[in-house]
């Protein structure tokens, strides 16, 4: 079956996957969650995954605001061109 055939992966590398043989794959997908940045993933975002993780892993966008969401629409305000008054923050694509 085509599910048996497929590569085990064991560890990742930046965009590299490596399989049980060693053989190194480049996913091309780049499709699933943050895996665009590759699967290397700096202690210092570990570290913020996991204190917000401690805090307050998930609310909906539609129940109210987090912090992180204001403090991430109040960056975005002051990068982005033009007069941005308001940002929605979608639980998916």
């Amino acid at each position: 079956s085509a599910f048996r055939s497929a590569p085990l992966f064991t560890r990742s590398e930046g965009p590299y996957l490596f399989d049980v043989d060693g053989n190194k794959f480049l996913d091309w997908t780049s499709q699933a969650i943050c895996t665009n940045l590759g699967y290397s993933v700096p202690d210092t975002v570990l570290e913020a995954v996991m204190k917000q993780m401690k805090t307050l892993p998930m609310v909906y966008g539609g129940l109210g605001n987090t912090e992180i969401r204001v403090r991430l629409a109040a960056l975005l305000s002051e990068l982005l061109p033009g007069d941005l008054s308001g940002f929605l923050f979608p639980s998916g694509g």
